[in-house]
């Protein structure tokens, strides 16, 4: 029989207000919680204030932390056969950031990575073990990776994908939206993302969508995305677009004239005119509710020069009321 252990990381920041007073800085509060519901860190703009518990659920104060320091740690949790074994924690921190970490069980050894300032790595094993389950921690920058080792561990990792701008060839613009899948025989619990496959964003809940922003420069982008289950498990899946940084082209055309929308487009039509649109995604709306006949084409570059297989991705709705209306290379976004 297979047991599921919670894991208790740090999944969640909440803001929670801004105090202002005339003539001071603004004090802003954010409370954190781990996924049990229990307040881990409350961060005021100068200092935290950090909690930990123990095996029975009371609450520690682990002191209070100076400065703006953020950190965060990956993965949030690791599982281990009863043989045991060995791993790693990545910590992301500021350069000037001190932490350290420490083990609550005596089965847990770190092997390296007790302190350190900025970026660094836990090593750390797990021994073996006659009688499993147990459950352990690792307390890394004041925050908790949760050790299970189980007899028979869930080695399976997850199984996911990314589109940005729900599959659009270009952007023009660096902030683009992600559509994400995952799914786990355990249960996807977090992802974090990256621009460089090397430097990945704080731990966050498994959604399926998500805003991110693009390294600058025109050119091909991939954004990375890595996602763990509940064992700890984790797979990293990728996306890519072309950014035109440098287009100032609006989206629409018919022959040179240049419209802010399909739809207003579709209304200066006259039949036989081929309403052009670039290969990105467009958040816009048409109803064809006059008696023409026009072709809507898809997929062209910012000079609408060429759109030989690439698509135009419309995230609205497309209703046919009178004439006749031909779509090309046009794609209707259905997340």
């Amino acid at each position: 029989m297979r047991m599921k252990l919670l894991n208790a990381s740090l999944l969640a920041v909440v803001l929670v207000g801004v105090f202002c007073v005339p003539g001071l800085p603004e004090e802003t509060t954010s409370y954190f919680y781990d996924n049990l519901g229990r307040l881990i860190r409350i961060q005021y703009s100068d200092r935290a204030q950090q909690y930990t518990y123990d095996k029975v659920g009371n609450r520690e104060t682990r002191g209070v932390q100076e400065g703006m320091c953020a950190y965060s740690i990956w993965p949030p949790s690791k599982s281990f056969s009863e043989s045991g074994g060995n791993s790693t924690i990545s910590v992301t921190a500021g350069t000037s950031c001190p932490w350290t970490a420490a083990a609550d069980e005596s089965w847990i050894t770190i092997t390296s990575g007790t302190s350190g300032t900025g970026n660094g790595t836990v090593a750390y094993t797990v021994a073996e073990t006659g009688s499993p389950p147990r459950q352990g921690s690792i307390s890394v920058a004041w925050q908790s990776v949760v050790i299970n080792q189980v007899q028979n561990p869930d080695v399976t990792p997850p199984v996911g994908s990314i589109s940005i701008d729900s599959g659009a060839t270009y952007t023009n613009n660096v902030n683009v939206g992600l559509h994400l899948s995952c799914t786990d025989n355990m249960g996807c619990l977090s992802m974090r993302f990256s621009n460089d496959n090397v430097t990945y964003s704080s731990p966050e809940i498994y959604g399926t969508s998500k805003t991110w922003t693009l390294t600058g420069g025109s050119g091909l982008k991939t954004v990375y995305v890595q996602f763990v289950d509940e064992a700890g498990n984790s797979t990293v899946y990728s996306g890519t677009i072309v950014l035109n940084a440098t287009c100032t082209n609006p989206n629409v055309r018919i022959g040179t004239t240049s419209y802010a929308t399909l739809q207003a487009a579709y209304n200066a039509a006259v039949t036989g005119d081929v309403i052009k649109c670039q290969g990105v995604k467009l958040t816009d709306s048409l109803t064809t509710d006059r008696n023409i006949t026009v072709t809507v084409d898809g997929g062209y570059d910012c000079s609408f020069t060429a759109n030989t297989g690439i698509m135009t991705v419309v995230k609205g709705m497309i209703t046919a009321a009178q004439g006749s209306t031909t779509l090309r290379n046009i794609t209707l976004e259905t997340q």
